[in-house]
């Protein structure tokens, strides 16, 4: 069993539900999920069909991105990684040390690690 998954840029949502329905009955798959209206959709496929990589190309013309993988193993439960502003656009680590009176120390200590 597979899942594919089907995603836009928040700033431009271009996935429209007879796009998702449409590719999930050509492909025989099962009950769609939105995760983000008009953003992100899944559905469960027992196969990755051989025109995969076909409709890949055609939906990223159309600012789509769409992902196949197994479905076992796929969700996650934690996200380990120490690239705060990766994330959530700011150095958290940086914003605690000043709540803590070290902002000045750790701000040096960050900014040797990241050069």
């Amino acid at each position: 069993m597979y899942v594919v998954t089907l995603l836009t840029a928040p700033a431009a949502p271009a996935l429209d539900g007879a796009t998702v329905e449409a590719l999930r009955d050509a492909w025989g798959g099962g009950a769609v999920r939105w995760l983000a209206e008009a953003e992100a959709a899944e559905f469960p496929v027992p196969a990755l069909p051989g025109n995969f990589w076909d409709v890949w190309a055609d939906l990223q013309a159309r600012g789509i991105d769409m992902v196949g993988q197994a479905a076992a193993g796929r969700e996650k439960r934690m996200l380990l990684a120490d690239m705060d502003s990766t994330m959530i656009d700011q150095e958290c680590i940086d914003e605690l040390a000043d709540l803590a009176g070290v902002g000045a120390r750790v701000k040096a200590i960050t900014a040797r690690a990241m050069n």
